[in-house]
């Protein structure tokens, strides 16, 4: 079973209801869209909950794989907060992102949206 919820299952924002807007925002990923001298510019795409079911999409493959090689099923659980804040990178310290070739693909495995069987908690 894979979910994709705000704040993920646990923790102290669990219970919270929150727009694609909302999590761009509290996830810092809106300090990137606009001039540094105005207020952020929204997003012209859900990209919260588009990073959130690309994560999700890629751990359930993982977890697939997983069952097919162990017969064991695995609940993904992931956050779209976790999502943006891996997405926006340094952002939140006030470093704008400079990508280069050395850089690891987009798709590479995000810590924490992995299956546990995988070796992360």
């Amino acid at each position: 079973m894979t979910s994709i919820t705000p704040f993920g299952q646990n923790g102290p924002y669990a219970q919270f209801k929150a727009s694609d807007i909302v999590v761009q925002a509290m996830g810092v990923l809106l300090c990137q869209a606009g001039y540094p001298d105005r207020a952020p510019v929204r997003t012209a795409f859900p990209q919260a909950y588009l990073h959130a079911a690309a994560d999700a999409a890629e751990a359930t493959m993982m977890a697939l794989y997983h069952r097919g090689r162990t017969n064991e099923g695995q609940h993904i659980d992931v956050s779209a907060m976790e999502s943006v804040l891996w997405t926006a990178g340094p952002c939140p310290f006030g470093i704008m992102p400079r990508f280069s070739r050395n850089d690891p693909p987009i798709s590479s495995p995000r810590p924490g949206n992995t299956p546990r069987a995988f070796g992360n908690a």
